[in-house]
């Protein structure tokens, strides 16, 4: 639990890494052949992921709590030679139904899953078009409808208690990735057409904003396990908007736009380290790793949305100021949603006993299991000694009647017998 925070901070780390790599890769490839090679060489990472996915271990608190029907189904396995078929063809029964099913909601009919399979063709037929030239006039109408079918996903996950949480988590994702994306996607076309940059310039400063991003990750992981998640991330973002408009005001010195695009991108980007961690909260373990990546990924969405709008902006004003205006006012947002706690105070007024934050909650029922484990052992282990010896000092056994009658000779010399004893002798 001490550093929840801290992992996520750094596992996030890598994407900035990631970029930090692409900037210097940029400058030997795309000069001499073309951007498009910089996306075949961004293949290879999908190996080590391969690797990644037979190699690490399952989550000890899923094993623990969601994954009781597969251990119970692998206690099983220990019959008779004879029924060792039928033990199997049961194990594996016993493991489909043990295991949670967090998509289970979608698909509880025929009618709602041919409903909701025609609401996902629809939703990604919608997006297709949003994002092609063929969307034409019709951009507007076809992103509503695959908002509104995601939307639709989101209340049925949910379900009557939750369906408020996941759509305002929802929301506060898409507005993290409209704040961020923005300068993200968008900031070497300004650097090339505004500012004159040649590509070694691009690369140079896009490696500090790699690099503020990375170390903005670490530092969030730190700050958020010693102050709180929602604390940190409000905090962060707040200490952010004093960067964003120096950023676009600087336009002949690399180094210093360097400088202060490490400070922002490492306060408002870098803080997004432990969003990972702040959306996991929100859910408990049966249905948290389905959860996350729904409400994370649908989110994400905002990050596709972020460049058409700041090149739609960018339209009646610069695209300097059309990225600074989007910065700082959806970075302004997502403080009032994250440090004003919003997605739980809505969930609230559908259901006011849930359980704010599953990971403490969880942590805290483990503490408590490991610690009335320890009590239990510790008990039985006193019992066990305590039988032990009153076994060992039982007639039963023989033994201290037998050490008695050996050491009787030894206490001392018989009393000497009296005159009547003698005389009867």
């Amino acid at each position: 639990m001490r550093f929840r925070n801290r992992a996520s901070g750094f596992l996030i780390s890598g994407y900035a890494g990631g970029s930090v790599l692409a900037a210097e890769v940029y400058k030997w490839v795309v000069p001499s052949l073309g951007w498009r090679w910089m996306f075949w060489i961004g293949v290879l990472p999908v190996l080590v992921a391969l690797w990644v996915r037979k190699s690490l271990p399952e989550a000890g608190d899923w094993d623990a709590e969601a994954g009781e029907g597969t251990a119970g189904a692998r206690a099983g396995d220990g019959t008779e030679a004879g029924d060792a078929a039928t033990a199997g063809t049961a194990s594996r029964r016993s493991a489909r139904v043990g295991r949670p099913n967090p998509f289970r909601p979608l698909f509880s009919n025929r009618r709602r899953s041919a409903a909701n399979c025609l609401l996902a063709a629809v939703a990604t037929v919608a997006l297709f078009v949003v994002f092609t030239p063929l969307g034409g006039g019709l951009t507007w109408p076809l992103a509503l409808a695959a908002a509104a079918c995601l939307c639709a996903f989101a209340v049925q996950l949910g379900g009557r208690r939750s369906w408020l949480l996941y759509l305002a988590l929802m929301v506060t994702v898409f507005c993290a990735f409209l704040y961020s994306w923005p300068i993200q996607s968008l900031l070497p076309t300004y650097l090339k057409t505004e500012l004159g940059y040649g590509a070694g310039q691009v690369a140079d400063v896009m490696y500090y904003a790699g690099f503020g991003t990375m170390c903005g990750c670490w530092l969030a992981g730190f700050v958020g396990d010693r102050f709180g998640t929602r604390r940190a991330y409000a905090l962060s973002l707040t200490a952010s908007l004093a960067f964003v408009f120096p950023v676009f005001a600087v336009q002949d010195s690399v180094v210093g736009l360097g400088v202060l695009l490490f400070g922002l991108l490492a306060l408002s980007q870098g803080i997004s380290g432990i969003l990972p961690k702040y959306i996991a909260g929100h859910f408990p373990v049966e249905t948290r790793a389905a959860s996350l990546g729904f409400v994370y990924n649908v989110g994400a969405l905002g990050g596709a949305v972020a460049p058409v709008l700041g090149a739609r902006l960018a339209e009646g004003l610069t695209l300097a100021q059309s990225l600074a205006f989007l910065t700082s006012g959806l970075t302004a947002v997502v403080i009032l949603l994250v440090g004003l706690n919003v997605p739980n105070r809505l969930n609230r007024l559908i259901d006011r006993h849930r359980t704010e934050d599953h990971l403490a909650s969880t942590s805290a029922a483990t503490a408590e299991t490991t610690a009335t484990s320890a009590t239990t052992t510790t008990a039985e282990t006193a019992t066990t000694t305590t039988s032990t010896t009153t076994s060992t000092n039982s007639p039963a056994t023989g033994t201290t009647s037998a050490a008695e009658s050996a050491s009787a000779p030894e206490s001392g010399p018989a009393p000497e017998p009296g005159p009547r004893e003698r005389k009867g002798g």
